[in-house]
C-alpha cells in the first residue's frame, strides 16, 4: 500500500509508462515508502464516455488521481499532490491546472487484510 487509481483518456494512452514513473518517484519520496508497496491501476476511458457540467464529451479534460493508503499528514498529502500535478501538467495537455485532482483515501492498518 499505497494503491493508487488513475482515470485517464484513451489519447494519453502512450503516457502511461511516465505517468506511472512520475507517481511512484513522488510516493516514494514523499511517503518514504518501498518500491514493492506501490500498485498502481490505469482506468483509461473514451472521450464519448466523458461526462462533465452536463455535457457527454466535454471538451474540457478532467484527471483524476484516486490514492487508498495509510493516514498520512496534510503536509505530506499536500506535497505529493502538488508534485503529482505539476508533473502530469508537462505530460498531459489540460487547459486549467484545476482540471487534474488527486484524491486521498485514508485508511488505518485494521481496515488492511491481506490473504496467507
Amino acid at each position: 500500500m499505497p494503491f493508487v487509481e488513475t482515470i485517464l483518456f484513451n489519447d494519453d494512452k502512450k503516457k502511461i509508462k511516465k505517468i506511472n514513473d512520475l507517481i511512484s518517484k513522488n510516493v516514494l519520496k514523499v511517503f518514504k515508502t518501498k518500491n514493492n508497496t506501490i500498485t498502481i491501476y490505469n482506468n483509461i476511458i473514451k472521450k464519448k464516455n466523458f461526462y462533465h457540467n452536463l455535457k457527454i464529451n466535454n471538451p474540457e479534460k478532467r484527471i483524476f488521481i484516486k490514492i487508498s493508503s495509510l493516514k498520512r499528514s496534510k503536509n505530506k498529502k499536500e506535497k505529493l499532490a502538488r508534485l503529482i500535478i505539476l508533473g502530469l501538467k508537462k505530460i498531459i495537455k489540460v487547459k486549467h491546472p484545476c482540471n487534474i485532482a488527486v484524491y486521498y483515501y485514508d485508511k488505518s492498518i485494521d481496515d488492511i487484510y491481506h490473504g496467507t
